[in-house]
C-alpha cells in the first residue's frame, strides 16, 4: 500500500478537475467506508456502542449532505474559490481510520470551497451558511469527533494534509506593490472597483484567470481592467485589460501601446477550459531612450506581445482597476493572485 501523503497526492492530481456530482459521489462512498469501518472498531464494546460511534460519523456528514443541493452551473459567488481543482479527493485507507476520518473531513472542507455556490442563500433564515462559519462547524466537529466522540481510537490532530489556504498574498516579498485579488480567487462582477493605484512609467501586473467556456453573452465580457479611464479610449487609458470575446473560446489580452491605432495592442489567447494561466506584462524605461518604454506581456512564462513604444504623458496621476469594469458584462472566468507593482 502506497504511504499516506503520497497516495492523497496521486489521487488529488487525478481527480483535479472532477464535476461536483462526482466528487460527491467520492465523499459519499468514503462516509459508508467510514461509517463501517468506526462501527467495527468498536464492535468488541457491544453492538449498541459499535452503532452509537458509527451514528456519530453519521451526524457530521448529516451536517454537510446539503452540499451537493447548494451546487449551481451558473454560480456568480461561490462560497470558496469555486476552483474544481481545489477539490481534495477523500482516500480511505483500512488499516488506519485516523488519517482516512481526517482526511474524509478535509476532502468535504474542500468540496464547500471547489463548489458549493451561495446565490440566492438567505443567511438571515440560514445563517450558519455563512462560508466562515460553516468552515467553524466542520472543524468544530472534526475535533468533538477526535477528542472526545471517538477518542477511544487515539488518534492525534491534525494527521492528514488538508488543502492549501487561499489567503495567500501575491505581494509578498515585492516592495511598491499592490494586491488587487490575493489567493483566494473571485468572480468578476460588473462595475466592481478594485483601485485605485498609482500610475508610473515602469511597472509589472500579473493575474491569475481560470478559463470558462460557458455562457453564451453575444458581446465582449469583462474580466479585469487597469487603466487611466475605463470611459476613454486615449493613451494610457488601457494598460491591462482581459476581456472573453463575443463567442470566442479565447482570451482577448489588451495592453497599452501609445503609438498603435487605438492606442492599444492585443493577443487571443486560447485557453483551455477548466484550467488557469497567468497573464501578465512589464513596462520598463528604455535603456536606450528615457522617451521610451519597453514592454513584454505574456501567458503563462510565454511572450505573446513584444516591443516598445514613445511615451506620450503616461505615468501620472491615479489608474482605476475593474473586475469588471462598468461598460460589459461580468465573464464567468474567476481570478485570484491580481496585482500591480512599480518598479
Amino acid at each position: 500500500m502506497k504511504p499516506f501523503v503520497a497516495a492523497i497526492a496521486a489521487s488529488a492530481s487525478v481527480n483535479a478537475q472532477m464535476s461536483a456530482n462526482d466528487a460527491w459521489t467520492d465523499v459519499a462512498a468514503a462516509y459508508t467506508d467510514l461509517y463501517d469501518a468506526v462501527h467495527d472498531a468498536y464492535v468488541g464494546t457491544g453492538k449498541k456502542q459499535a452503532v452509537k460511534k458509527a451514528n456519530r460519523v453519521g451526524d457530521f456528514y448529516n451536517k454537510v449532505n446539503n452540499f451537493p443541493g447548494r451546487v449551481s452551473a451558473s454560480c456568480a459567488e461561490f462560497a470558496g474559490s469555486g476552483d474544481p481543482a481545489a477539490f481534495v479527493p477523500p482516500y480511505y485507507d483500512s488499516e488506519d481510520i485516523c488519517h482516512s476520518i481526517n482526511n474524509f473531513i478535509a476532502s468535504v472542507t474542500s468540496y464547500h470551497d471547489a463548489y458549493v455556490c451561495m446565490d440566492d442563500v438567505d443567511l438571515t433564515a440560514n445563517n450558519g451558511w455563512a462560508p466562515h462559519k460553516m468552515i467553524r462547524t466542520i472543524q468544530r466537529q472534526r475535533n468533538m469527533l477526535f477528542n472526545r466522540k471517538l477518542k477511544q481510537l487515539q488518534c492525534s490532530l491534525p494527521i492528514a494534509p488538508t488543502p492549501p489556504p487561499c489567503d495567500s498574498n501575491p505581494c509578498d516579498g515585492l516592495s511598491n506593490c499592490y494586491t488587487l485579488i490575493d489567493g483566494c480567487a473571485i468572480a468578476p462582477v460588473r462595475d466592481t472597483s478594485l483601485g485605485p493605484v498609482p500610475a508610473a512609467i515602469s511597472y509589472k501586473i500579473s493575474a491569475e484567470v481560470f478559463c470558462d467556456h460557458s455562457g453564451t453573452e453575444s458581446q465582449f465580457q469583462n474580466i479585469l481592467f487597469l487603466g487611466a479611464d475605463v470611459w476613454e479610449d486615449g493613451v494610457g487609458d488601457r494598460l491591462f485589460v482581459l476581456s472573453k470575446g463575443s463567442g470566442w473560446q479565447k482570451i482577448h489580452f489588451v495592453i497599452n501601446k501609445g503609438d498603435n491605432a487605438g492606442f492599444v495592442t492585443y493577443h487571443d489567447f486560447a485557453c483551455v477550459d477548466g484550467e488557469w494561466n497567468t497573464y501578465a506584462l512589464e513596462v520598463q524605461n528604455s535603456p536606450f531612450s528615457s522617451s521610451d518604454v519597453d514592454f513584454t506581456a505574456t501567458v503563462d512564462g510565454n511572450v505573446v506581445m513584444q516591443g516598445s513604444y514613445p511615451l506620450t504623458g503616461e505615468g501620472f496621476g491615479d489608474l482605476q482597476v475593474y473586475s469588471s469594469n462598468p461598460l460589459h458584462t461580468a465573464a464567468p472566468h474567476k481570478v485570484r493572485n491580481f496585482f500591480y507593482q512599480t518598479l
